[in-house]
């Protein structure tokens, strides 16, 4: 009796684990997406950062990716810095870059900061698509 019961959790819990996966599997992203990682690394003497950014485009248009980085410095300050990348590898699938971006004359330090990043579609009909991830927390490490 027991050995027939615990069967049965067993396949209510596979039958289950199919439901729930199933969709997750078949769902494709489409379209251009952008996200920032957490951490990001520090230039000498923090002139500068390297933002660790994930990209989709679509396939065959031409793309850039912008990012940019602040960090309060004091009571009154604010590190700044942009940085860009392009032209991008567009075929329709996600792609992992760094892009470095480099300031005004106050230093960045460890710690968090707040991070953004842009990706704009120029498409052949001259319109354009453009998302955004951020202001997102980041922690700048050496």
């Amino acid at each position: 009796m027991m050995k027939l019961r615990d069967a049965g959790i067993a396949a209510f819990g596979a039958t289950l684990a199919g439901v729930l996966v199933a969709p997750t599997a078949a769902a494709s992203p489409a379209g251009p997406f952008v996200s920032i990682a957490r951490n990001a690394h520090l230039g000498l003497e923090g002139a500068s950062a390297a933002l660790s950014v994930r990209y989709r485009c679509d396939d065959g248009v031409s793309s850039e990716l912008t990012a940019s980085l602040a960090q309060a410095a004091g009571r009154r300050r604010l590190a700044r810095a942009t940085g860009s990348q392009a032209p991008l590898l567009c075929d329709g699938t996600t792609h992992a870059t760094r892009v470095l971006v480099e300031g005004n004359t106050i230093t960045f330090t460890k710690g968090k900061a707040a991070a953004s990043a842009t990706l704009v579609e120029n498409l052949p009909d001259a319109s354009r698509i453009t998302v955004t991830a951020g202001p997102t927390r980041v922690y700048l490490k050496t």
